[in-house]
């Protein structure tokens, strides 16, 4: 009895211990706020039927991925969730109403952000889109893989889960709504 009972304790230590070191190690768990820099304001009283409204009230309804592209001088903005397009996008973005310094809608590093609820974290959570092991690389822009909260960067391969914390993706820590406007600023 005695020798079951320390092979069970030395197996659980073992466990424990690689749990440990590999935890130490792992780059997927290491998560950094961006430094780039990202003025992102959503007015949801104006669409309020749009998919940002309900992937960032609680509890979430997964990630969108917000980009913008310029139309001549105007910037449009669209909202994605995997598998389906805002029925209201492209919204035109407009500085009405903004702090008179806001010339332009800046969306992160990559003209991309991925944006929601995280039940996990309890919170709102935005992201770049821009892989960060591939970050030098313009074609290493996460993509959707099977779910609303789960990217995969095309050129590396490396998942992320969105709900925590983006394993590594490069987060913004200003991301909030105030059951008015949805806000991402760094």
């Amino acid at each position: 009895m005695r020798t079951f009972f320390h092979k069970t304790f030395r197996r659980i230590s073992v466990v424990m211990t690689l749990t440990a070191v590999l935890a130490l190690f792992s780059c997927d768990a290491e998560n950094t706020y961006s430094s780039h820099q990202c003025y992102f304001v959503f007015n949801t009283q104006l669409h309020p039927v749009s998919l940002l409204v309900s992937a960032v009230t609680p509890p979430g309804d997964g990630f969108v991925l917000v980009h913008k592209e310029l139309d001549g001088s105007t910037e449009k903005v669209y909202v994605e969730k995997y598998g389906e397009k805002d029925t209201g996008s492209p919204y035109v973005y407009t500085t009405a109403g903004l702090e008179p310094t806001v010339k332009s809608l800046v969306i992160g590093y990559d003209n991309g952000l991925l944006i929601g609820y995280s039940a996990i974290e309890n919170k709102v959570l935005a992201f770049d889109r821009r892989c960060k092991k591939c970050e030098n690389n313009a074609r290493a822009k996460v993509q959707w893989y099977g779910s609303n909260t789960i990217v995969k960067c095309p050129v590396c391969g490396s998942i992320y889960n969105l709900n925590i914390s983006g394993n590594g993706l490069d987060w913004y820590k200003n991301a909030s709504y105030d059951g008015m406007y949805v806000r991402v600023i760094n």
